[in-house]
């Protein structure tokens, strides 16, 4: 009988871990953005996957917000991960892919007149190798 390769058996720990983290039940926390006119955020986080929002404060927000920076967090491991935007300008969702270096997230938000929304997912890398 042949033994469990370590790749294999690292990326069964992975996805186990991952199932585990969906369990999990999210916090909500207020983001940092950036904005003319001035926008709100806010997102529930969980490890590996944040669901957020971002829409207008007051009435002197131009027409279309176009330049909506928004802070998500001050230390991100690096990694790739995905985000997801959906705009009420836009019908379709866009999604990003993003290789993170480590540090400091911000994000560059679509044009929107109202609200936008966003979910940012890690993606895991399963190791890759051979038995042997």
């Amino acid at each position: 009988m042949r033994s469990l390769s370590w790749s294999l058996l690292a990326s069964l720990m992975v996805v186990t871990a991952a199932a585990a983290e969906q369990q999990r039940p999210f916090r909500f926390v207020s983001l940092a953005a950036e904005a003319a006119g001035g926008v709100d955020a806010h997102a529930w986080v969980r490890p590996g996957e944040l669901l957020g929002w971002c829409g207008r404060r007051g009435e002197q927000v131009p027409a279309t917000v176009t330049s909506a920076r928004l802070h998500v967090a001050e230390q991100v491991m690096a990694g790739t991960i995905d985000v997801e935007w959906q705009s009420d300008q836009e019908p379709a969702a866009q999604v990003e892919r993003i290789v993170h270096p480590g540090g400091p997230l911000v994000l560059a938000a679509p044009a929107f007149r109202q609200e936008c929304s966003f979910r940012i997912v890690r993606l895991v890398t399963l190791p890759s190798g051979r038995d042997g």
